[in-house]
Parts: structure tokens; C-alpha cells; sequence
């Protein structure tokens, strides 16, 4: 099996905060369908402007939160104007102008 190992660089003076915060999902161990609940987050992708995509698995969508957010700033697919809806997402991964969807639903990206 190879593993592929991205080392962090992490200095070694970084501070860390004592306490996290909850960005996405209420951070209680429940899940949910509404905007500030998740249900099966599979994977996260953060832009470089702290941009926050979540893959909501059971809810077959991608939830955006962006910085200083308590809740979902839009979620993909919008429902009102869809016509690709997104089925089971399991990675989320962002360029400038795309966003790529991996899904196990439908098995394709």
C-alpha cells in the first residue's frame, strides 16, 4: 500500500487556540438537513480566501461557510435553479473557476 505523506511545516513556535470554534454544523453530535446542520461530513476544501467547502453527504449537497460565519453562506446545488443536482458527495476540491464534486452516489466527478 503506498501512502502519499504531505509534511506540514509547521513552525515551531505556532500558537494554537485553547478552545475551537464550531464553522460548520451545530457542533453537538447531531445531525441535520437545515443550514447550520450537517449530516456525514466527509470532507473539507478551504479556498485562499478561507472559504470553507463541506462535503454534506446525506444531504447530497456542498455547504459554504465563509470567515467569521456561524452558518452556511450557500449551499450547492441551489435548489431553485439546479438542473445537476449532486448525489452523495464524498470530496470537494476548488479552482478558480470550477468546483469539482466526487461523488458515491452516482460514482463519477
Amino acid at each position: 500500500m503506498n501512502l502519499c505523506r504531505v509534511p506540514l511545516n509547521l513552525s515551531p513556535s505556532a500558537i494554537w487556540a485553547r478552545n475551537g470554534i464550531t464553522v460548520a454544523g451545530i457542533g453537538n453530535g447531531t445531525s441535520g438537513d437545515t443550514l447550520n446542520n450537517l449530516s456525514f461530513n466527509y470532507s473539507i476544501y478551504m479556498t485562499h480566501e478561507n472559504v470553507l467547502y463541506v462535503t454534506d453527504m446525506d444531504n447530497s449537497r456542498i455547504v459554504l461557510t465563509g470567515p467569521n460565519s456561524k452558518t452556511a453562506i450557500a449551499v450547492i446545488p441551489d435548489d431553485s435553479n439546479c438542473s445537476s443536482p449532486v448525489s452523495g458527495p464524498v470530496d470537494v476540491f476548488v479552482t478558480e473557476n470550477y468546483v469539482y464534486v466526487g461523488e458515491m452516489t452516482n460514482f463519477h466527478v
